[in-house]
């Protein structure tokens, strides 16, 4: 129908102005100039998911098309008799011979079907059959070597992350076993029926995020009930969760907030400043609760913590009651200790291990009302800031000591686990002990590598200055913490981390009663401008 193809290419002129106002390309993508001769592997007749086509083989094709493949050539044209003549056909029969693309990182370049994919394109399908040739690239790309595993398994195209490690995640919710047809009916209908209501609600601006959307509701929500829980419910979830989706799919992958963008004043623990608060004072104090996964008698971390509780406690005497949670296990169990703090009173909940942050983002989606911290150099959650100590810096000036104080030019430095944040420190150090001295040698020993025992090995190369942990358990003793020289008479202590997180948790626990007082500020602002006729009206 010729109409039809009138307003697909008014569509298409619209998206072309677009393009070239914004200097894009407005124009498909073509693939012969992306790769080379890669090798292929024939993967057969697929469904694959429409919003994954990205462009055309050849490049002689790219320019009948905008960028969302929608028709550009005149009227008049063959081109548009022959578009016309596959839309009456899919409108009256349906198409059902598959086209021909070519998959490179996910994904689909058209070789043959433009036309039936430009008009299944026009009428929103979702999806279509395809005869797919698989191009493997040269360069291995762990992200898409995760998906080729994923594939392997569950033989579905739907899926398209983009983090490391979200596949995984997806298989540890649904199975790692080969997926069987049903199972793969299952997980499409689900993913479709919340994508559904994700573009209804929101609209698709977020189309190449939603894969990552849908996990992020599995982490909060069950994955066996999306299909039969009411939709009213379903849309209730998505907006409660909604500004989480945002940050995951549009904050820069692993980034960390080293400072807040010019122009803008809200840092993580400012996040809720400008929500109404209740007034604290000693008749109604702010509740704090505090969850640690050992007690302070074996844990060196719980007890500087508890210490930093005490500590700040006291600044704010009267006006804030804390609470202390040990031993508070994992996962579920940490999730059920938050409930028990809330049911006790708890306004803000600090939870002290890494490890916990996946199980206190879980808790802030059920209690929204409640305040919620994690001490970690993890990514923070929208809802869930987090806190951590910065010792690079710190590990930067031990290190020109140790070099400084070395006499063969050898150092020893121990860590327990290569984890982030750890490895700042130990490249700081040996940044700070070559530069002291340019022919320094750090020797990295992990203590926690049960096939050697890092003394052995740093006194097998003649090492004697030496940076130890930064916190030992209280039974330990403390002539290995920090930097210190060994000599016949023991231990000689050179220099040390002191970590005092009462600092951390006034700057917090102030910001939230600060908000109360700009609360009241702007209040007392407000009742001037209504009531004080002689200062001019502002908007």
């Amino acid at each position: 129908m010729m109409d039809e193809y009138l307003k697909a290419r008014k569509l298409a002129e619209r998206q072309v102005r677009k393009a070239l106002f914004e200097n894009r390309d407005p124009y498909l993508p073509f693939l012969d100039d992306a790769v080379n001769d890669q090798n292929q592997r024939n993967l057969g007749t697929l469904e694959i998911p429409m919003f994954r086509i990205k462009g055309t083989k050849n490049e002689s094709r790219r320019n009948s098309f905008s960028e969302d493949f929608l028709p550009l050539p005149s009227k008049d044209s063959e081109f548009a008799y022959k578009w016309s003549k596959v839309y009456d056909y899919q409108v009256e029969e349906g198409l059902r011979d598959p086209i021909k693309v070519y998959e490179y990182l996910q994904d689909f370049y058209v070789e043959e079907g433009n036309k039936r994919v430009s008009v299944l394109r026009y009428l929103d399908v979702p999806s279509v059959y395809a005869d797919v040739i698989r191009i493997i690239p040269e360069e291995k790309d762990p992200l898409y070597e995760e998906f080729l595993s994923f594939y392997e398994k569950t033989g579905l195209y739907c899926f398209r992350f983009h983090s490391l490690h979200s596949y995984e995640k997806l298989l540890s919710l649904y199975g790692y076993e080969a997926w069987t047809l049903e199972k793969r009916h299952y997980v499409e209908a689900s993913l479709y029926r919340f994508s559904a209501a994700v573009y209804e609600k929101k609209g698709r601006e977020i189309e190449e995020y939603i894969s990552d959307a849908f996990l992020i509701y599995l982490s909060l929500y069950s994955e066996e009930d999306i299909l039969d829980i009411a939709r009213k419910v379903l849309d209730n979830r998505i907006d409660t969760i909604w500004e989480e989706i945002l940050l995951n799919g549009y904050a820069k992958e692993n980034g960390a907030l080293e400072a807040p963008e010019e122009g803008k004043k809200d840092t993580p623990f400012g996040l809720f400043k400008n929500i109404f608060k209740p007034e604290y004072n000693e008749k109604n104090p702010l509740s704090i609760a505090f969850l640690y996964k050992h007690d302070e008698s074996s844990s060196a971390w719980t007890k500087l913590h508890e210490e930093g509780r005490k500590k700040f406690e006291q600044s704010y005497e009267g006006i804030v009651r804390t609470m202390s949670y040990p031993d508070c296990g994992n996962g579920d169990e940490v999730r059920d200790t938050i409930r028990k703090a809330i049911e006790e009173g708890a306004k803000l909940v600090f939870t002290t291990s890494a490890e916990d942050l996946d199980a206190t983002w879980k808790a802030s989606v059920e209690f929204p009302d409640i305040r919620f911290y994690n001490c970690s150099l993890n990514k923070a959650k929208l809802l869930v800031p987090t806190y951590a100590v910065r010792l690079y810096e710190v590990k930067f000036l031990m290190g020109a000591l140790a070099a400084m104080m070395s006499e063969n030019h050898k150092i020893g430095y121990v860590s327990d686990y290569p984890v982030y944040g750890h490895i700042a420190s130990i490249n700081a150090f040996a940044i700070g002990a070559s530069l002291f001295d340019p022919k320094a040698e750090v020797y990295l020993e992990w203590s926690t590598d049960k096939t050697r025992f890092w003394k052995d090995e740093i006194a097998k190369n003649d090492v004697s200055v030496i940076c130890g942990h930064d916190l030992v358990k209280p039974s330990w003793g403390e002539d290995e913490l920090g930097l210190f020289m060994k000599n016949d008479a023991g231990n000689i202590p050179l220099a040390k981390v002191r970590i005092d997180f009462g600092t951390y948790y006034n700057a917090i626990v102030s910001d939230v009663l600060e908000g109360e007082k700009e609360r009241k500020d702007r209040m007392k602002e407000h009742k001037t401008l209504l009531y004080d006729t002689n200062i001019p009206c502002r908007t």
